[in-house]
């Protein structure tokens, strides 16, 4: 069934969602197949969500949620082609999935007697109007002649709700905004045309649509709860932006909004009239969201996603040059450059933002410097750096160059108390790889990637840290920053040179930066694991261009592969292993759907006691069958190795569960691969059938070694 563009009552009919358009007969309904499930949302009345799949714009999710847990999903396509896999956006399934399509541009069938087998209806639940999937058309000469009208004041905006092409040579002094679901599917392209004149302020903004479905003087109006209907699939390129840009969604920043400015201005006439903004108090509805568990889910249900900047210019005047605002997703910046100047950071990802993609830019912005700790005896400026990560995670900044980094480059930290908001994200899961960070004659301890950068000490306890108290979760519990399971690979950083310490009463000596320079972690044991490897210090003669983004391999003995490589990925679920093929495309890890499981496991062990001598043994595959992979844990004092210790340890890794108490005295070894303490990777040679194993601990009263491990054959 096909399904046009257009504004649709949305109602559950059995095991059928029904779709009746705006303004017309109730016999011109439309019935979609629909799975049932359950849903952990809580609604105290029926809801409708309309989504996309980041990863396949081609598919789009429609669901009614109902109040008792229970609702109707369909999946549809823009194309017509069945999707290979049916997974649910909304729901948990109850049964197997079934399609329908969704085409732009296409008139609605018929009566549902016509279009459909003749089904009994009940109604379970009805919704207010909502937009259904479609194309928007593309604007018309008087929507064009609006936005290229000069702006009458620093406010004036044009809402942007068809698809926009400008031409080259044309200045537009509005702000252009993309509101709520009239902007889905929005493109706007430049063709190089300017937007902004300078003006510091937000030249784009897109940003949910905050509403009540009860109308102002309503008796229940003040008592209704906001909703917020967000963008999604915007796309904006070919722009010479002038400004700053925002994407928001319950709140335009991690303050949640201290002031709301209302649509319309004030303006005092005369020969120079002046204008202003009306406001009102703000009700914090983000402050108040996030004094709640399931913060993260909310205020990125209701941010806008999948917004694509791609090839833009933009030049800072002040205002951050690029925000995120809490709970923005999937959203990218790509091949495109950023200069200027900003009164803090180029780039600021704010709490619970995640999943978005900062890719193939040059950023060279002059960031400000930070005087809060001037007047603190003992204390000193942190500088504002170029990308702000702060409470956000599970986001990508890959391939991009980074200059003007006297201040900083990339900070991950997470905000204490600001506004009164609880960030209840840490700075985690970031990927921070195969950037390049310039620098000239910098020598400052500054770094390149600084890894907890705030940890809260003296000086922000004497500010707001205190704000958010009163919850057992988030920044209300602990002000520490907590930056986790942060990759940092593959970056390079020019060579320079740095101010160390030095003989004498503060004297200091000039000497050549380190790795450890450019890679800071600010109180480890709050801010740790994190990888940070395969980075290098370069020069103009040695660093690599153009370099396409390698991968990390989480859960994996080899835990980075370059950019074209694959490699048969072994996995040992404890019932069985299997090689799967996988392989890296600029920074994407990507697996083959089949896995060759016809791999067999030999169980090895070997052990002494009170023996200098220790223990060697020589262990095959079955006939006809190649080594393809081993892993073993080595107990080099007295005691034994158990199954459950060698269990969680990954396919072709080698570890020492317990050293010898005088390290030097013991080791264990796979195939020639030796280790005395911690762990290494084994490489050993898969053209042979067997390899050798065994431990040795010296020991005046003899040594004790334990080694048990698994062979994987193929």
């Amino acid at each position: 069934m096909a399904i046009g563009p257009g504004v649709y009552e949305v109602e559950a009919a059995e095991s059928w969602l029904k779709l009746v358009p705006e303004g017309q007969e109730r016999t011109e309904a439309m019935l979609l197949d629909a799975m049932p499930g359950t849903h952990e949302e809580t609604l105290t009345e029926s809801a409708v969500r309309l989504d996309g799949e980041p990863d396949n714009p081609d598919v789009f999710h429609l669901a009614m949620l109902l109040a008792d847990g229970t609702g109707l999903e369909a999946v549809g396509t823009q194309s017509g082609i069945r999707p290979r896999g049916l997974n649910l956006a909304f729901m948990s399934k109850l049964s197997k999935a079934r399609t329908f399509t969704a085409r732009p541009k296409i008139l609605h069938p018929g009566p549902v007697g016509q279009a459909q087998p003749s089904v009994p209806f009940k109604m379970v639940s009805k919704v207010p109007l909502q937009r259904v999937l479609g194309i928007p058309k593309a604007c018309d000469s008087e929507k064009i002649k609006k936005v290229r009208a000069k702006a009458s004041s620093k406010w004036d905006y044009e809402k942007i709700d068809c698809q926009l092409t400008l031409e080259k040579g044309w200045i537009i002094t509005k702000k252009l905004i993309f509101e709520g679901a009239q902007a889905n599917q929005v493109t706007l392209d430049c063709q190089w045309a300017t937007l902004g004149d300078g003006t510091n302020k937000d030249v784009i903004e897109v940003r949910s649509r905050e509403y009540k479905d009860k109308p102002e003087g309503d008796p229940n109006y003040e008592t209704e709860p906001w909703k917020w209907e967000r963008p999604q699939n915007v796309t904006i390129k070919n722009c010479n932006i002038i400004g700053s840009v925002r994407v928001w969604g319950m709140a335009t920043n991690g303050e949640g909004n201290p002031k709301k400015y209302l649509e319309k201005e004030i303006c005092i006439p005369g020969r120079f009239p002046v204008c202003q903004k009306q406001e009102k108090p703000n009700s914090n509805e983000l402050k108040k969201s996030s004094r709640k568990s399931g913060h993260t889910k909310r205020v990125q249900a209701n941010a806008p996603k999948n917004i694509v900047f791609d090839n833009v210019k933009i030049t800072g005047v002040g205002r951050n040059p690029f925000y995120l605002a809490p709970g923005v997703t999937y959203t990218t910046l790509m091949n495109s450059t950023m200069n200027g100047k900003s009164d803090k950071v180029a780039i600021y990802l704010d709490a619970e933002s995640s999943y978005n993609t900062i890719k193939r830019n040059q950023i060279d912005v002059a960031t400000a410097k930070d005087t809060t700790g001037d007047n603190i005896p003992g204390m000193k400026s942190r500088g504002w750096p170029i990308i702000a990560i702060d409470g956000a995670s599970h986001n990508k900044i890959l391939n991009n160059r980074f200059s003007q980094t006297n201040r900083g480059g990339i900070y991950l930290y997470r905000n204490c108390g600001e506004g009164g908001i609880i960030r209840h994200e840490t700075p985690s899961y970031n990927s921070i790889m195969n950037n390049i960070f310039y620098y000239n004659k910098y020598k400052g301890p500054k770094p390149s990637v600084y890894l907890g950068s705030r940890d809260y000490g003296i000086k922000e306890r004497l500010g707001h840290c205190n704000d958010d108290d009163g919850r057992p979760f988030g920044s209300s519990a602990s002000e520490k920053d907590y930056a986790r399971h942060n990759i940092v690979m593959q970056n390079q950083f020019y060579k320079r040179r740095v101010y160390r310490p030095g003989p004498g009463l503060g004297g200091t000596v000039l000497v050549e930066a380190t790795i450890a320079d450019y890679v800071k972690t600010r109180n480890t044991k709050a801010n740790s694991p994190n990888y940070i490897e395969h980075n290098q210090i370069v020069t103009p003669q040695t660093v690599v261009k153009n370099r396409r983004a390698g991968c990390y391999l989480a859960n994996a003995s080899q835990n980075f592969l370059l950019h074209g490589r694959s490699l048969d990925l072994l996995e040992d679920s404890g019932n069985k292993a299997c090689l799967t093929q996988s392989s890296c495309t600029d920074g994407e890890f990507s697996r083959s759907n089949a896995s060759d499981c016809r791999v067999n496991k030999v169980d090895f062990s070997c052990q002494v006691s009170g023996n200098n001598k220790g223990c060697q043994k020589e262990v095959a595959c079955p006939s006809g069958k190649k080594l393809v992979g081993a892993k073993a844990a080595c107990n080099l004092e007295f005691g034994t190795v158990s199954s459950n210790a060698l269990q969680p340890i990954l396919p072709n890794l080698i570890k020492v569960l317990k050293a010898s108490d005088k390290v030097s005295a013991g080791s264990c070894n796979v195939g020639g691969n030796k280790l005395q303490s911690g762990q290494k990777e084994i490489t050993i040679n898969t053209s042979f059938p067997s390899v050798a194993v065994g431990c040795k601990e010296h020991d005046k009263n003899g040594g004790d070694c334990h080694i048990k491990g698994v062979l994987y054959c193929r």
